[in-house]
Parts: C-alpha cells; sequence; structure tokens
C-alpha cells in the first residue's frame, strides 16, 4: 500500500553543517488520514471529513482538497519527500492525529478503526526509515469517540502502547497504558517525553473538574527531577498546546487550571527543557514562556499539519537541527507542497519544497529562547517585514488577505502571552476593552468565514 512513487520531486536543501555534534531530527503532525477521499461512505459528499454543512468540493483534485482530508498518495508522497531529504535523521518525533475529523456520529469508525489507521501511518514510517527510532504523542482524534480520552486504562491505550513503545522500555509502556503518556531516551543524555495533553482539553468531558487526570502533572515534574539529577535533557511533545489560538482570540484548548499549572513546571524545569513541539492548531506559529523576571526561558513550538483540513494550510512537514550534546536547538526547516499547483497541473507526485529556514528568512542566529524573544520583539514593529513573513508562514503560503488590527493583536499576544490573564491584559491594551472581547469581532468573523464553524476547529 505505501509503494514508492514514480518518481519524487523535492527541493532538497539540508544546509550544511559546521559542528559534527549538530544532529537533526523531523516533526511531522496532523496527518488525519482520510481513507474515503473520492469514495466516502455517504454519497455526494467526497469525503467523510467534510464537515456537516459544508458543500462538497467542486473540483476535488488527486493530491486531496482543501475542504477534506487527505488521501492515501498524500501522506505516501510526505514521507518519501523527507527520505530524499534526509534519510538519516536521528529520530522522528510526530505530534499526533492520524485519523480524520469525521463526525462522531459516523457509524464507520470504531476504537478498532482508530488503531488500524494509527498503525498504516507508524508501518508507513517503519518501513521508510527502518531502524529510525520514532516517537509519538496521540491526538484529539486518536481515540473514538475523538476528544474523549480517558484518564484509566483501555484497549486503545494498550494497542497503540505495543504500537509505538515496544522498544521503549516497560516503564513507558506502563504509563502510556495508564493515561497515554510517557518517558523514552533518544540519546545520550536526551529524552523525550511524550504528553497526552487531552487529557487537559476542555472539550474532553471525561476528565472535566479533574486537577491531574490520570496523575500527569505529578508524573511530568517527577520525570523532570528526575533529568535534572541524571545531567539529561529533555523535549517535550505533545498535541493539544497550552496558551491561546493566534487566529481566534476566544479559543483555549488547556483547561485554565491546567494551563497556569503547565506554565508553573514548564518555569521550574526550565533548565532541563531543550525544547517543546506541539500541534492540533495545523498553523505554523510559536508561544514564548518567560520566568518570574521576565527572560525568555523556553519557547513552545507549534508546528503546521500535513493535512490541509479546512482551508487552513499546505501540506507541510518540518526538520529541526539540534547540539547533540546539549539538546539545544540550532534551527529549523519547514517543508511544503502547493496542493492547488499539484492538483491543477495533475503532477505525478508533490513537489515538495523549502519554504523558509528559521534562522535565515527571520535573520536570528539560532531558535533558542533568547533569540526567538529577539524575533517576537522584531514582529511587533510597525511597519515589520518580520510580521509580514511570520504571517504568510503562518498558513503556509495560503492566503488570508491582510492582517491588521484585532488579527494582528491576537497574533502578537498569542505569542508572548501564554497565560490566559496574561493575555486577556495584553488583548484590551492592543485592542480596546469591550471592542476586544465582541463575540463577533473582526477576527472571528474573518476566521469563522474561512474556517468554518468553531466547532469543527477540532
Amino acid at each position: 500500500m505505501w509503494r514508492r512513487c514514480a518518481w519524487l520531486a523535492v527541493v532538497v536543501a539540508l544546509p550544511v553543517l559546521a559542528l559534527s555534534d549538530t544532529g537533526r531530527f523531523w516533526f511531522i503532525t496532523d496527518i488525519h488520514y482520510d481513507p474515503s477521499y473520492l469514495r466516502p461512505h455517504q454519497p455526494g459528499r467526497v469525503c467523510d471529513s467534510l464537515g456537516p454543512g459544508m458543500d462538497p468540493p467542486a473540483n476535488p483534485g488527486p493530491w486531496g482538497d482543501h475542504d477534506c482530508d487527505p488521501p492515501w498518495r498524500t501522506i505516501n508522497s510526505s514521507v518519501y519527500a523527507m527520505k530524499a531529504i534526509d534519510p538519516n535523521p536521528d529520530f522522528i518525533l510526530r505530534g499526533g492525529d492520524d485519523v480524520p475529523h469525521v463526525d462522531r456520529a459516523s457509524l464507520n469508525y470504531t476504537a478498532r478503526t482508530v488503531v488500524t489507521l494509527l498503525s498504516n501511518i507508524t508501518q508507513l514510517l517503519e518501513e521508510v526509515f527502518p531502524g529510525v527510532p520514532v516517537y509519538s504523542s496521540l491526538g484529539n482524534h486518536d481515540y473514538w469517540i475523538k476528544n474523549q480520552l480517558p484518564d484509566t486504562p483501555n484497549d486503545v491505550y494498550n494497542d497503540v502502547a505495543t504500537l509505538w513503545l515496544s522498544g521503549a522500555g516497560q516503564d513507558a509502556m506502563d504509563t502510556f497504558r495508564r493515561g497515554g503518556y510517557y518517558s523514552a531516551p533518544l540519546r545520550a543524555g536526551l529524552r523525550v517525553i511524550g504528553l497526552n495533553t487531552n487529557l487537559l482539553y476542555g472539550r474532553n468531558l471525561v476528565t472535566e473538574g479533574q486537577d491531574d487526570p490520570a496523575g500527569q502533572f505529578a508524573w511530568l515534574e517527577q520525570q523532570l527531577e528526575q533529568a535534572r539529577g541524571n545531567m539529561e535533557k529533555v523535549y517535550i511533545i505533545g498535541h493539544v498546546p497550552p496558551g491561546t489560538h493566534e487566529r481566534i482570540y476566544t479559543k483555549r484548548d488547556f483547561r485554565p487550571n491546567h494551563n497556569k499549572r503547565y506554565i508553573a513546571i514548564v518555569r521550574k524545569y526550565a533548565d532541563v527543557i531543550s525544547g517543546q513541539m506541539f500541534a492540533h492548531e495545523h498553523f505554523d506559529t510559536f508561544r514564548m514562556i518567560y520566568d518570574e523576571q521576565g527572560a525568555p526561558i523556553s519557547t513552545v513550538f507549534l508546528s503546521p499539519a500535513i493535512t490541509p483540513w479546512m482551508r487552513r494550510n499546505n501540506p507541510a512537514f518540518r526538520q529541526y537541527l539540534y547540539e547533540r550534546t546539549t539538546g539545544e536547538l540550532q534551527d529549523y526547516l519547514q517543508y511544503y507542497a502547493n496542493l492547488t499547483k499539484a492538483n491543477d497541473l495533475q503532477l505525478t507526485d508533490l513537489d515538495w519544497q523549502l519554504e523558509y529556514q528559521a534562522t535565515v528568512d527571520y535573520g536570528i542566529p539560532d531558535v533558542t529562547p533568547v533569540s526567538m524573544e529577539t524575533l517576537r520583539n522584531s514582529l511587533n514593529e510597525v511597519p515589520s517585514g518580520a510580521f509580514e513573513k511570520y504571517y504568510k508562514h503562518n498558513s503556509v503560503g495560503v492566503d488570508y488577505g491582510l492582517c491588521v488590527e484585532d488579527c494582528r493583536a491576537a497574533q502578537l499576544c498569542s505569542t508572548y502571552r501564554v497565560d490566559y490573564d496574561e493575555y486577556d491584559v495584553c488583548w484590551q491594551a492592543r485592542v480596546g476593552g469591550v471592542r476586544g472581547h465582541r463575540a463577533d469581532g473582526v477576527l472571528n468573523v474573518l476566521a469563522l468565514a474561512v474556517m468554518g464553524v468553531v466547532r469543527h476547529l477540532v
């Protein structure tokens, strides 16, 4: 099923590495494989992932459509493009959501369907990158019923633990079976902590009202304390991110108490945490976390998706460069394929291109928190060439028009006010109290018009 395409159009833009201790890894997320594309279960829909009440695409192309989740050929192309660019990464990290956006009333999906789809993606990565460690986090769609991931053992957690973590040790498998989270070594002095942030998701009714679902926060602090004692550095990966959505200023995914606790943990262990990689939004952005004195101490990177669903983005995946001895992130390269062009030209494979390299496009020496704070400050300038680049990259080249007033305020506040109370102060200062909190504000009207009603943005 995942045979390599006849040819692969891809720009190989691997940078020359000046230091022998510089490593590379891939981050790929929000694949949302839709097996029904162009052969849906419901006649006339084009794809099962088409949102309820939405009109089917008029001209669905062979590589997918911006109203649907992608077919297998698009996913296959993306993984082989990664292979063509860098066949020997140190490891691969994933942000979750392999399963398509389907309504919970669908009769075609069960817990078994979810595990099968997760297995399809896992097997593809293992076959294309034999011997390369792959570590993943669960997305809010990687369970049935979506969003309702439990804080107790269940068949999905058990099956996925076996699928993903059989080589990571018994402790990793045990915690995953208990709550969908784990810790595993990446190399000497560096480990990954895969969080199940869906337990903290406001749409998860199963864990509503709990201070620490499945004991994940207590476990996370224990893991970070242990890493500090062992002189290890840590990458944290997760799906649902902390903070406020940069395009919809009323959309916050963590519950408020969980958001505050996560920030407090990052502040306490910033010396241990070398990187945070999250997903879920499908957009390309970042969020800064500061210490009590206001110094930048950690960056939450949100990577764009493979799926182009709801016209948010073009398909994309990311490569990180890091310092092997410290785990410090040095740079990232963002790759993408123009979906509309591929369909219009009837290409025999997607034309994967380097969209941008962070240090080059933004003129920063690296992507450490200090440098990302320099970038964040440059976004505030008026006019700001950096902000224009950032906003274009945010949607991976999908044209959302100009970003002014409410739109600009939401983008800027989101990047450096992860705490919700601090975000509200930032928002009101930029757009003005009552106007800033209108339910029908300019940003919401534009966002909902482009992406559909809020209930589909999950």
